[in-house]
Formats: structure tokens, C-alpha cells, sequence
């Protein structure tokens, strides 16, 4: 800690992490292992510039609250215009050759998107969003990719999913790439036991997950043999046990196994269990490594023998963070740099020299840019992709990302329109279609697609899009709800960026109250968890050890599927500006006045106004009367 009790180094050993502050305590050098982060602060007390680790500066230019231009290196990166918090229009290219536009309706909802290459006849990308009267998408249509449709159970739980392709589709605006390798679409049927377990997940509903479930047998609804019947018995050995903690035994030929923890420490599938995935994990019960397993006999010898077929190892930075993968087999090595909790750059360890003296962009497009840097949208959520950067320094390739809803990447295209990456998703994130010519690792928000093992790093854990659940137990406990390993109930509106499960904030509220979260209401944070204009109230609640996602912080308000009369303003997720600059004008004023007993007493007169509100009240100006 420095003479101000902020944290300024951490070195455990193998990757040392270090701060340097301004006297107004804003982070303004950031040193991990040997890269440095240099941050600059305007007037306003607002980022203006930062140095990224491979030497790349970035400007923000604002207009008002909101960031209107980024450069890099001095040139235009992206321009961006606002209107009540959200982004509607956004130019791309040292001259805006790229426009995005994004259209909304009157409850906040994204509605279509276009993304169109400027003066040439290039095919635009468009997608139109459209939801029911309870507020649930219902379809995405794409121009490009085809038809998704989507339905729901009362529980407003994902249902069925589909996706139905144009004839000849295409994921790109080269020639040669229609039908791509006969694809014909998808359907995807859910179902789910009282603890919100998918049971089952594109498949035939009779093929259903089992569960180790509070000591007691899971079983399906039907106990007629199935196809699987003879694979669900390995080595003489039933293929339900009961044991307890919703683990995950059993999904269509795979065999899952924990240790005393809940992490997963094996995993059988394929034909006899041929193939096998071994994980190891450290004291913190952090993945540190993966093995790929093929066991096989020949005619001539009955012993089954075993081969590798790959092996890697991670490492992780003393905050949690991964900062290594190494191929084992080959010794090749990638690092990983951070900003907070959002993955910034990547680099072979061969190319993780970044001064300008030996930097070779000729030579690293030779190597197929073993270097990539990325550049988030300024919207204040902060993990919805805006830009990949190839190469080391100035003089990198540039792609721009073009996301959903969700900030889930969808394309990825140059500034003159081209699209080097495109892929379409399963409900739970997994790729049912993609086609690359440049990589792009990033996937649901917050996820890195890791190959070797088909998990994708979500920060704090591993997720297993395929089942649609964590491999390891949610490391804050039953403040993430009852279901240790569930990612979030319904994939089409909610994300979890830190793999720390969304109900935190909901969960917080039950335990402190002892009553359970009203039927269709959603819990809503006062003052915003993540977004860039509520910093100040943020800065403060952390000042007094007030945790944003704490009951103090919370308030249960009825969403669109309310029917029962529950008083207060209706919930629509993202809130306008003048309710977030109202929050922070009222928490900076209750801090001076009363401290931290004061900002605890305004959260309370916050809560009773938005709980007592008229449910058409308007979000622009609940706060505007004290």
C-alpha cells in the first residue's frame, strides 16, 4: 500500500503488478510483469489518453458525458453519437468509411442494426430485433445469416431456439462462401428442473442431463431405454449417482467427474469413452492445466493404451487474472495483458518485445500476427467489442466489430467492408457456423474461445458452452444464487462478463430481507454496476465499503411481465443519463453532508422513490424533485 492506503504492488512470485497514482488518486501508470499502461485524465477528470502495452496510443475526444471520437496514434478511430445513453450512429476508418446505426424503441430496446460501407454497392449487414408484450425476443433477422426465432416458458426461460438459413447462405460478401459445408440451420428445445438445470439442450427431450442434485437421483420422465441407454453404463457402473451441489453427471455421451471442491477434474466422451479431458487445478481452484486424452487398442494387443494428443498449462496473475497459456507439445507460449478485467492484448511470448526498435510489421504479418490489442465501445458496460488491432505498434491491421444486443460479436470486418469473420450462435454460445480468414477469439461477453479445449475463459471461471454451464462452483458463494455452476437463466437478455453469475445484486437483497424476489420484477441496481457515467457514486460507495451489488445498493422494481399490481417504476435495463447524473449529484452531496451514514440513508430515500413510483413514471425524471 502507499502513504494513502491504495494498493500500488502485488508480486507473488512470477508476474509483479504495479500502480502509480495523481494526487486526485486516478491510476495513471499500470506495470504488469514487463508491460507498462500510461493513462492521462482531462480537466473533467475524464480518461483522455492511454498507452495500450504494445506502445498504441488512444485519445477520447467527449461531448458532454459521452465519448464522441477515438483515435489511435492520432488518427480517427471511431466517431460516436448518443441519444439518452445509447449509441445511434457510429463511423468507423481514418475517414469514416464504416457507418453502424442503431435503432431503438421507446422502451430502450435495440431494434435494427446497419452496417453499411460508404460510396460503394457493397452489401450492407442489417439485423432487425422484435420482441413480444412481456418483452421477450422473439426474432433476429439478419440479411446475411437467415431467421432466428425464439420462445419461452412461464418462467420466461428460453424454450425453443432456432435458426433457419436463406437458401445459399452466406457469412460473407466474398463469392464461393454461399451454403457453407451443406449447412441447413438448427433447433434447440430446453427444459429445465426446479433449480433452473438445463436438462436438455438440442437433442431429443428423452436424452436428458443428469444431475447430482441435494443427495437425491435425478431421473428423466420417461424410464424407457433410449439410444443412450448402453452408454449411460461405464465399467459396470450406474450412470447416476447421488451425491449433491447440481453437478453435472451426464450429457449425451459424456461422463463427467469432481473432485471434493466441484471443480471438474475429468471428463469421458465418444464412442467406448475413447477420448478423455483431464483437468488440474491449483489451490485457488484455478484451471491450470489441460490434457487431451485418445485410449485405443489394435487387434494384435487387447491392453488399451493411451496417447496425448494435446497438453497445455495456465498461469494467472495475483488478482486471478490469466496471463499465460503454453502448449506443452510444442513450447509455444501466448501472454495475456489486462485492463481491469478486460483482456487487452495478447502476443506470442516470441513477439512480447514491444519496443519500437525491434518491432517488424512486415515480419509479424509473416507470422500471421502472433499480437492482438482490443478496443472496447465507450458505452459504459465496457466488454462489447469495438476494434481488433493486428500487430505490434504503429502500423497494425485494424478490424472493426460489429455485435448484437448482447455486445456479442457477430462480424468482423476492414474499414473497406470486407468481412473476415462471421459466425451464427447457438442459444448458449457455442458456434453452430463460422468463417474466418483473420482469428477472433471473443464470444459471449466477457469470453475467450480457448481451442484446445473448446471452454471459453470468462475471467473468474471456465464456461462450457455445449451444456451451457461453469465447469467450477461460483467463487462468491451463495451470493450468486443456489445454482453453483449456472451461467444465467435466459441467454437472449442476460450475460455474465466476470463468470460470477447475474443474480448477485437479487440474492444479496433475499439474504438481507429473508423474502424472496417478487414474481416478474427484476432487481435494479441505484446506482449503476457498470455503467462509465455512475463512477463518482461507484467511487464513493467503495470509499465506505459499500458493496454496488449489496442489498444497501438494491431495490426489487416490476419488469413488463408484472401483472399483479407491484408498485414502482417500471424496469427497463439501461437508464438515461439524468437519472445516472441525478444518483451521483445525490450521493456526492449525501457523502459531504453525513458521510457514509448519509450516502446508506439517500440509497434508502432513493429505493422508496423508485419503489413507490407510479409504474409509467419516467426514468428521465424520477429524481429530478428531492
Amino acid at each position: 500500500m502507499d502513504g494513502f492506503g491504495r494498493l500500488s504492488e502485488i508480486d507473488h512470485g512470477q508476474w509483479p503488478l504495479v500502480w502509480q497514482y495523481d494526487k486526485c488518486g486516478r491510476i495513471t501508470q499500470e506495470h504488469q510483469g514487463f508491460s507498462s499502461q500510461y493513462f492521462d485524465y482531462d480537466p473533467a477528470g475524464r480518461l483522455f489518453r492511454t498507452r495500450m502495452p504494445d506502445g498504441n496510443i488512444l485519445t477520447y475526444h467527449y461531448q458532454g458525458e459521452n465519448v464522441s471520437q477515438i483515435d489511435l496514434n492520432g488518427q480517427t478511430l471511431s466517431s460516436h453519437q448518443w441519444e439518452h445513453g445509447q449509441e445511434i450512429r457510429r463511423h468507423m476508418g481514418r475517414f469514416g468509411e464504416l457507418t453502424c446505426r442503431h435503432q431503438f424503441d421507446e422502451r430502450g430496446r435495440l431494434r435494427q442494426q446497419t452496417l453499411q460501407l460508404h460510396q460503394t454497392l457493397s452489401k450492407p449487414i442489417e439485423r432487425r430485433y422484435d420482441y413480444n408484450v412481456v418483452n421477450e425476443l422473439t426474432q433476429i433477422t439478419d440479411n446475411y445469416k437467415g431467421i432466428k426465432t425464439f420462445t419461452y416458458d412461464l418462467k420466461s426461460r428460453i424454450a425453443t431456439a432456432s435458426h433457419k438459413p436463406y437458401t445459399g447462405l452466406t457469412l460473407s460478401d466474398k463469392p464461393g462462401y454461399d451454403d457453407v459445408n451443406g449447412y441447413r440451420g438448427y433447433d434447440e428445445q430446453f427444459r429445465f428442473d426446479g433449480a433452473d438445470n438445463l436438462l436438455s439442450h438440442d437433442m431429443p427431450l428423452d436424452s436428458l442431463k443428469q444431475f447430482e442434485v441435494s443427495h437425491t437421483k435425478t431421473s428423466r420422465q420417461d424410464d424407457s431405454p433410449t439410444p443412450l441407454d448402453k452408454a449411460q453404463h461405464v465399467d459396470g457402473q450406474p450412470a447416476v449417482k447421488a451425491i449433491h451441489a447440481n453437478r453435472l453427471m451426464l450429457w449425451a455421451d459424456r461422463h463427467y467427474q469432481y473432485d471434493e471442491f466441484g471443480n471438474l477434474i475429468r471428463e469421458r466422451r465418444g464412442k467406448r469413452q475413447h477420448t478423455e479431458h483431464c483437468f488440474t487445478w491449483d489451490g485457488q481452484h484455478r484451471l491450470i492445466e489441460f490434457k487431451k486424452i485418445r485410449h485405443y487398442h489394435d487387434a494384435h494387443d487387447p491392453q488399451f493404451h493411451e496417447t496425448v494428443v494435446s497438453s497445455y498449462r495456465y498461469t494467472y496473475d495475483a488478482l486471478g487474472r490469466r496471463i499465460s497459456k503454453t502448449d506443452m507439445q510444442t513450447g509455444d507460449k501466448t501472454l495475456f495483458f489486462w485492463l481491469g478485467d478486460k483482456l487487452l492484448t495478447e502476443c506470442h511470448a516470441d513477439d512480447a518485445n514491444f519496443h519500437p526498435s525491434v518491432v517488424n510489421n512486415e515480419r509479424d504479418k509473416a507470422n500471421n500476427y502472433r499480437c492482438r490489442s482490443y478496443v472496447y465501445t465507450p458505452d459504459g458496460h465496457g466488454f462489447s467489442p469495438l476494434a481488433q488491432i493486428n500487430g505490434r505498434g504503429r502500423g497494425g491491421e485494424i478490424y472493426y466489430y460489429c455485435n448484437d444486443h448482447l455486445g456479442t460479436p457477430q462480424e468482423l470486418v476492414t474499414a473497406q467492408g470486407e468481412i473476415v469473420w462471421s459466425a451464427v450462435y447457438k442459444s448458449y454460445g457455442n458456434l453452430a457456423i463460422d468463417y474466418q480468414t483473420v482469428p477472433q477469439p471473443l464470444r459471449l461477453p466477457g469470453q475467450y474461445f480457448d481451442e484446445e479445449s473448446g471452454l471459453h475463459y470468462n475471467r473468474h471461471r471456465y464456461y462450457d458452452p455445449h451444456c451451457a454451464r461453469y465447469i467450477s462452483q461460483d467463487p462468491i458463494g451463495l451470493a450468486g444464487g443456489l445454482n453453483f455452476y449456472q451461467y444465467v437463466i435466459n441467454p437472449l437478455t442476460c450475460i455474465d462478463p466476470l463468470g460470477l453469475t447475474s443474480c448477485q445484486l437479487a440474492a444479496a437483497m433475499e439474504k438481507a430481507t429473508g423474502i424472496s424476489r417478487p414474481a416478474n420484477s427484476a432487481a435494479h441496481h441505484i446506482v449503476p454496476e457498470t455503467s462509465k457515467g455512475a463512477q463518482k457514486a461507484r467511487a464513493i460507495l467503495k470509499k465506505y465499503g459499500i458493496d454496488v451489488n449489496g442489498a444497501e445498493n438494491g431495490v426489487f422494481l416490476p419488469n413488463y411481465k408484472n401483472t399483479n399490481g407491484m408498485p414502482g417504476i417500471l424496469h427497463n435495463g439501461k437508464h438515461p443519463n439524468s437519472y445516472i447524473e441525478a444518483v451521483n449529484e445525490r450521493i456526492e452531496e449525501a457523502a459531504k453532508a453525513g458521510g457514509r451514514d448519509g450516502v446508506i440513508n439517500e440509497l434508502e430515500n432513493i429505493r422508496n422513490i423508485l419503489a413507490n413510483a407510479d409504474r409509467n413514471a419516467s426514468w428521465y425524471t424520477i429524481l429530478s424533485v428531492k
